[in-house]
């Protein structure tokens, strides 16, 4: 355990700081030619820029291997706060809404041949527990991977609207602060020492989640440590 915790700790080390040397690069490409070309293209490409980053997001949200949040954060980059939140709210409903019809159709069955077969277990045993108060509690607090949330939803009695309404509830204002972040990022050459505070935040939590879900599961739901 102390071994995987050390790995851990290097990997959020060296994420950092490949994540600060991106951010002056980006900084220092802000106010230069090659990032005015970027915005001039996205500004020609008319709707097929958005299109792109919404299919993008969208095949990310369904096979779930490749983390969406830098996307998202790069989407508010270079479309700003509100077109980059609008943006990425249609590609994680589509994809969402996709995981859930899919298994409507497919049923529970097929869930451990595409899953993580711990992952299954821990959310079956959430969802049992909790039932449909277990969307909002998955989504409010990222442990759990979107697509086996989505998925298990549709496989339940869950109406499609309750589906919805609950995922955007706790969707746009997550939505909305990483997509904030990375409009700040595009200002960070004039507000260097607020975009740095903003990434270290943002990384360190990210990284302390994804690094330890499984412990944080089993800490906030008493009920998954019956199954293992």
């Amino acid at each position: 355990m102390k071994h995987h915790r050390h790995i851990g700790t290097v990997l959020l080390v060296v994420i950092f700081l490949m994540a600060l040397l991106v951010i002056t690069l980006l900084s220092q490409a802000r106010g230069s030619s090659s990032y005015q070309i970027i915005e001039e293209y996205l500004h020609r490409s008319g709707p097929l820029g958005p299109l792109f980053y919404v299919v993008l997001l969208l095949f990310l949200g369904i096979i779930s291997i490749i983390p969406a949040a830098p996307l998202v954060i790069a989407s508010g980059f270079l479309f700003g706060t509100f077109y980059g939140a609008l943006y990425t709210f249609i590609g994680y409903t589509l994809s969402d809404s996709a995981m859930f019809f899919f298994a409507r159709r497919a049923g529970k069955d097929i869930a451990l041949s595409l899953f993580d077969k711990k992952e299954v277990n821990h959310f079956v045993a959430f969802f049992k527990k909790r039932g449909t108060s277990a969307l909002l509690l998955a989504r409010c607090i990222p442990l759990f991977p979107g697509t086996i949330v989505s998925f298990f939803c549709g496989t339940s009695k869950m109406t499609y609207n309750k589906f919805f309404i609950t995922t955007a509830i706790i969707l746009v204002p997550m939505i909305l602060l990483q997509t904030f972040f990375g409009d700040i990022l595009s200002t960070i050459h004039t507000h260097p020492t607020l975009g740095f505070v903003f990434l270290g935040i943002f990384l360190g939590a990210g990284g302390f989640i994804f690094l330890y879900r499984h412990q944080l599961k089993r800490f906030f739901f008493k009920e998954l440590k019956a199954i293992e």
